[in-house]
Order: C-alpha cells, then structure tokens, then sequence
C-alpha cells in the first residue's frame, strides 16, 4: 500500500543472477517514484500479489517449493520489463536501424537488451550485445534463430505461459491435478529433476518432503 516503500533482491531465478533481477527491480522502483510510469490501484496490486504468488507456488509445487522466492528468470524479466515499461520494443528498433535489430535478437541473454528503448544508451547497448554475441553463435545457430523469430516463436511461447497460468489459478485445477493419471504422469517427468538435482546440495542429501 505504500508506493514510497519497495522490496529489492528479494527473489531468485532457476538460471540466471539475482543481481540482474534486483537491478530490473530497482529500475521498476526508481520509474514509478520518478513518475515516468504509474502503478495500478491498490485493490489491482494486492490482486496482481496474490495472483503471482499462487502462479509460482503451482509452479515449484512438484520441484522446488521449498525455496522460497524462487521464479524463471526468463518469464519474470519479461513480466517486471513490461511492468516498468521498459521491455524492448524490437519494431521500432528494426524500423530504425535494421542492423541494430539484428544483434539485439541474435546475441545472447543480457540485461543490455533492457536499455534498447533509451536513446543515450542505445548505442552502448549494442555494442555490449555484439561482445556478448562474438564467438558464441555459429551460422546453423543464426538459421535457427531466424527461422524462430520467423514463425514468431517467442510469441507462442508467451501465449503459452498465459494459458499456463491461468489453468493453474483456475478453480477446476486442482481437480485435475487429484486425478491418479495426471499424478503419475507429473511424477515420471518430475523424476530426473529430483533425482539429479532437488535431492543433492553440495554432497548434503536434503531431507525427504
């Protein structure tokens, strides 16, 4: 409720850095206070908490509950960067430079990405994403990729996060989830996770759940 107080560094993805996180998390924080974006009502933001807090619980309940603050790095920078308005808006970089759009999709996850919008830092972002990019694709990878962007795959891939979760906070789910069928077939593809990793910490065995 109070919108001069903010929480940063508080979570931590499967793969990724808690600093990129807490980074995009304080430029969230510094857009609102410096107004440049306005936050929802507080009866949306206490729905959008719980609404969040329910999609992450389903989504560790079978692998890694037990770690608190715990997101996909990939899907909680996407939604904190549309949240702080400064998700990548790639059309308008293609229209703009064609070349600059090229790296921006083609070069490896990097928090640069975040800047593209901003003017000042548009060139500089560029270029860290060519030094992440050197000597990491090769042509087959750079096929692919256009083939993917082409099909618009990521796109996809977001429209099934959305269904995802709102199967997950629907009201018949757990029902679903009650059925033995459903049950064993979470379990063996659950499996490999548990056994390689969830089990294991540092040559300690974890305690069973």
């Amino acid at each position: 409720e109070d919108t001069t107080l903010a929480f940063v560094g508080l979570v931590r993805p499967v793969v990724g850095s808690i600093v990129a996180l807490s980074e995009l998390q304080a430029r969230w924080a510094a857009r609102v206070w410096a107004k440049k974006i306005q936050l929802p009502s507080v009866e949306e933001r206490r729905e959008t908490v719980q609404k969040d807090a329910k999609f992450w619980n389903n989504y560790f309940k079978d692998t890694s509950q037990r770690l608190q603050g715990l997101v996909e790095g990939y899907i909680y920078v996407d939604d904190i960067a549309k949240c702080a308005g400064v998700y990548p808006d790639y059309w308008a970089l293609l229209k703009k430079k064609p070349s600059y759009w090229w790296t921006a999709i083609s070069a490896p996850l990097c928090t640069s990405t975040l800047r593209l919008n901003e003017p000042l830092h548009t060139d500089q972002s560029i270029a860290n994403l060519r030094s992440h990019k050197r000597k990491t694709l090769n042509p087959g990878i750079l096929l692919l990729l256009l083939f993917l962007r082409l099909i618009w795959f990521d796109w996809w891939l977001e429209q099934i996060d959305y269904i995802k979760y709102y199967i997950q906070i629907s009201s018949w789910w757990p029902k679903v989830r009650s059925l033995k069928a459903i049950q064993a077939a979470d379990y063996i593809w659950c499996l490999p996770k548990k056994v390689l990793f969830d089990t294991k910490s540092n040559g300690v065995t974890a305690l069973p759940t």
